[in-house]
């Protein structure tokens, strides 16, 4: 579901990326470490980054995941930036100790979250992993653990802009400079041609199909003209983050339901199928602001598609495959997947 991207190991001062996709790190004002930091770069002054040029496998990750594995030197006195793609996404440190990542959202705004205070500790190695899902979901781990969820992190994923990607500092000037040690970056992105339906979650969803209908719609001729590829896939991020909710209670409610629809249509089971259809309907967002922005969506949906000359059954085999619309027990063969 995940696809490696850029890979870097600074053993010996190389920045060379081993991903196969030519993201090779341009190092300015650090220094190779030695003996037992020598599988690192050192990061001392205002300015020491790594950064990588903008690439077309850069474009629209839809979902990432980014690791850095860094060691502190001294005192944390201020923001300490892992890892950071311009206008994209940004794993960094707070001067209390706290991970902290975000993603330009839906709103082109900064959103994210952090973990509790003290988490990092000068003087240790840690690993430190932002991951969003595409739709809604941001997590962090630290050294294994997971230390923060927020599920109200709109999607998907932007492009990285023109000024790269910057680890070890901002990517605009030197500000927010690490202090210390990093001695291996990863930073992966939505793999279409692998199954999705893990990272999406929704147990419905059905990767193969959704893979197909993007295929189309990226050879239409109309979306691409206008970026409307591009804003049809944000729309669908933000109307599939608000049908499944910010609750991670909620979300596992969806997903056993879903299990059970389709365990139901398996079995050709109308009447059980039916008992879950309702409650699945019950869980459904009823306050008016949220129910009046997943009309506003839907409508602006179709309109892409319909500006675009493309048909209804796209319209339909494209919710369907992101679980958007549910079969009835009266169509349960037209759903079988």
């Amino acid at each position: 579901m995940y696809q490696l991207i850029l890979h870097h190991h600074y053993t010996f001062g190389s920045t060379f990326d081993t991903s196969t996709f030519g993201n090779h790190g341009q190092p300015h004002l650090v220094t190779a470490g030695t003996a037992a930091f020598a599988s690192s770069l050192h990061f001392q002054q205002s300015d020491s980054r790594v950064t990588v040029v903008p690439a077309q496998s850069l474009n629209n990750p839809l979902a990432i995941a980014a690791m850095v594995r860094f060691y502190v030197d001294g005192a944390m006195t201020a923001r300490l930036n892992l890892i950071e793609g311009f206008m994209s996404f940004s794993l960094y440190i707070e001067p209390s100790g706290a991970l902290t990542g975000t993603i330009v959202d839906a709103n082109n705004l900064w959103t994210g979250t952090s973990s509790p205070a003290n988490l990092v500790k000068p003087g240790a190695w840690h690993e430190a992993w932002l991951t969003h899902d595409g739709i809604s979901q941001l997590a962090l781990q630290c050294d294994g653990a997971t230390v923060a969820v927020a599920r109200n992190v709109y999607g998907p994923v932007r492009s990285i802009g023109n000024l790269g990607v910057a680890i070890g500092n901002w990517p605009d000037r030197g500000q927010y400079p690490f202090a210390g040690y990093i001695d291996e970056v990863k930073l992966y992105r939505y793999d279409p041609s692998k199954d999705f339906q893990n990272l999406l979650n929704p147990c419905c969803f059905d990767g193969k199909a959704f893979d197909a209908i993007l295929a189309e719609l990226k050879a239409n001729k109309v979306l691409n003209a206008d970026g409307g590829y591009w804003q049809l896939l944000q729309q669908l991020a933000r109307l599939l983050g608000l049908l499944r909710g910010n609750s991670l209670d909620g979300t596992r409610r969806v997903n056993q339901i879903g299990e059970g629809l389709y365990r139901a249509l398996q079995a050709r089971d109308s009447a059980n199928f039916a008992q879950l259809q309702g409650n699945l309907a019950k869980m459904a967002p009823t306050d008016a602001a949220t129910a009046k922005e997943i009309a506003t969506l839907e409508n602006n949906i179709k309109g892409t598609l319909d500006k675009a000359g493309l048909s209804t059954d796209l319209l339909n085999r494209l919710a369907a495959a992101m679980c958007l619309q549910l079969p009835t027990a009266n169509n349960a063969d037209g759903g079988k997947r």
